[in-house]
């Protein structure tokens, strides 16, 4: 599915135009996902003064777990409805499909809901092996206290 520009005018002479579903790539969204396999399908129907739009986005979406890193396949199903003046001239189906698809990323996509994340000493993936490290961070307001315990040792 390439262009998803429609006329209003076609829209009125045919009083419906129904799309796909079909294969869809959805420019615009390559630096907040990996890959896209999307399949889009709508309609568009004259109701008067407006213009319907209803359709379907549904596949999957590559994004980066938020703790490992790792690339995670994140289902989509998004349904679209809008509606527009029937006096607008063009009808752009692929720029609501491009915003659906902003709107519904996940804020913190995980590859699992017990992700452990990388260390934060060495940045291994925990998920792949313990690394050892010690995961205490030493309370640096202790500091001047375990000097005085020092001194007073010797």
């Amino acid at each position: 599915m390439k262009n998803l520009q429609v006329f209003t005018s076609d829209v009125q002479s045919s009083e419906k135009i129904a799309r796909g579903p079909e294969e869809y790539f959805c420019p615009g969204i390559e630096d907040l996902v990996k890959g896209q396999e999307l399949e889009v399908g709508f309609s568009l129907s004259d109701c008067g003064n407006e213009i319907l739009l209803q359709g379907e986005i549904s596949g999957k979406i590559e994004l980066e777990c938020s703790l490992c890193l790792e690339d995670v396949w994140v289902p989509v199903n998004i349904k679209i409805t809008a509606s527009y003046p029937s006096t607008q001239e063009i009808i752009d189906v692929g720029e609501e499909i491009k915003q659906l698809l902003i709107l519904n990323l996940p804020i913190k996509p995980l590859c699992k809901n017990e992700c452990k994340g990388l260390c934060a000493v060495c940045g291994k993936n925990k998920n792949v092996d313990d690394c050892g490290c010690s995961q205490e961070t030493p309370d640096p307001r202790w500091d001047k206290l375990k000097l005085i315990l020092k001194k007073n040792d010797k």
